[in-house]
């Protein structure tokens, strides 16, 4: 996923999102810190999975741990330039995509 070094697309980014989910849930230890940090449940996290916001708030979580975003990275191939334009793009959706969910 290197190729995204290149600018990233809002199901790009909400990809991103998904797989930082899959990996923080993949490890019982980054679970509970994740869940316990969050407040939120495993439940919440699924019913969730397609609210734009939700997914922002998993890429700020990952923004705010440098250590966490290099095993992200490292884990996932995605460059750590990627992870955040994935984090800006959910948090700060394109306007015409907005208008189109209204």
């Amino acid at each position: 996923m290197r190729a995204m070094d290149r600018g990233i697309t809002f199901e790009e980014a909400e990809t991103v999102a998904l797989q930082f989910l899959a990996f923080i849930l993949s490890d019982p230890e980054r679970r509970k810190a994740f869940l316990d940090k969050t407040g939120l449940d495993e439940i919440t996290l699924r019913e969730r999975l397609k609210d734009t916001d939700h997914l922002a708030g998993m890429l700020d979580y990952l923004s705010a741990d440098e250590a966490l975003l290099g095993d992200f990275c490292l884990q996932t191939n995605i460059s750590p330039a990627s992870a955040m334009q994935a984090w800006k793009k959910l948090a700060k959706p394109d306007s015409d995509l907005q208008r189109n969910l209204c």
